[in-house]
């Protein structure tokens, strides 16, 4: 399931990083525009008309950025989400071994922490 999880939000960014490179051209179309009606003596329909559409452009690649984060924010907390599973499991596969270990340094540990516990303070 995690990874058909991280199938779509792959499609997803891919989805979105077309939809960045089609407002990028749409972009870059307009200035265009902009650039040829300022030439022509019809100037000031052509820039109205250019400048709605790259207010229209600007709006798409706002959508595009807001979406992005929105992936990446879910590719973030299912990674994060993933290490706490592996881990999870594989401290509860390797309980039996980790509890025997602890068992094991207890002795070594008592034995070096009992004299300071009963050391006189220093005040």
């Amino acid at each position: 399931m995690p990874g058909n999880l991280l199938t779509q939000l792959l499609g997803q960014t891919e989805q979105v990083r077309d939809l960045i490179d089609k407002s990028a051209e749409e972009l870059s179309s307009v200035s265009g525009d902009i650039e040829h009606a300022l030439v022509n003596t019809e100037a000031l329909p052509g820039v109205i008309t250019a400048d709605e559409k790259k207010a229209a452009i600007t709006r798409k690649l706002q959508d595009a950025s807001r979406s992005l984060t929105a992936v990446n924010q879910a590719l973030q907390i299912e990674i994060r989400d993933r290490r706490r599973r592996m881990l999870y499991e594989f401290l509860t596969s390797n309980r039996q071994q980790l509890i025997s270990l602890c068992l094991e340094e207890l002795p070594s540990l008592t034995d070096r922490t009992l004299p300071l516990l009963h050391a006189p303070s220093a005040n």
